[in-house]
């Protein structure tokens, strides 16, 4: 699930630090590392907001991805309808939601979320600040995204009530950060291209 790479639009609370142009880079470097690190899965699919950004989207992840517009409706109605129509294709055993923000989810972690959803309902990967950077499910679960205060530090802990309460099991995997402003920034820096790390850090 990503946002076009939009000066303005993305990693806003970094830009109050970092200026817009400057938190333009950083993600566009996050969602081309993680798009890189998700590129072995099969049936990789890129949903992108807003819907008209495919251009933007084929510039900067290439003509090789595979884009579907998010559509309309917040966070949740997106995820869900993205799980749902996946779950509509022949095959399909399970699915794996993730963003483009947790410079330390590689594709070892990828693997090992995937090897974890084979035994049980649902994966989870929490992220440090409440929320969480990877979402696994074996079936459509819509209340998962329903009524989600979204960007809160409630989101992991009622999401896994959630999981509770229609008796599905939920396993957790390590917790790791998402860059979300100057000082998970920092703290990520060794997870960072080398040079942007340079430009931003000296």
């Amino acid at each position: 699930m990503f946002k076009a790479p939009i000066e303005g639009a993305v990693k806003t609370r970094l830009a109050q630090s970092i200026g817009a142009k400057k938190a333009l880079e950083v993600y566009r470097s996050l969602g081309r590392r993680q798009f890189q690190a998700a590129s072995d899965a099969e049936d990789l699919e890129v949903r992108f907001a807003p819907d008209d950004a495919k251009p933007l989207m084929l510039e900067w992840l290439g003509e090789g991805a595979c884009l579907v517009p998010q559509g309309a409706g917040d966070l949740g109605e997106r995820m869900g309808r993205a799980v749902k129509q996946a779950f509509e294709e022949p095959d399909i055993e399970g699915v794996l939601l993730i963003g483009a923000d947790c410079p330390s989810l590689d594709s070892a972690a990828l693997a090992e979320a995937e090897s974890v959803l084979r035994k049980t309902e649902i994966v989870v990967g929490p992220a440090s600040d409440g929320g969480y950077y990877l979402l696994g499910l074996r079936q459509e679960n819509a209340s998962l995204f329903e009524d989600i205060p979204w960007g809160s530090e409630d989101v992991l802990e009622i999401t896994l009530d959630r999981c509770r309460k229609v008796g599905a099991k939920a396993a957790l995997l390590e917790q790791r950060e998402d860059v979300d402003d100057i000082s998970s920034l920092q703290r990520q820096r060794a997870s960072l291209d080398p040079y942007l790390g340079r430009r931003l850090f000296g």
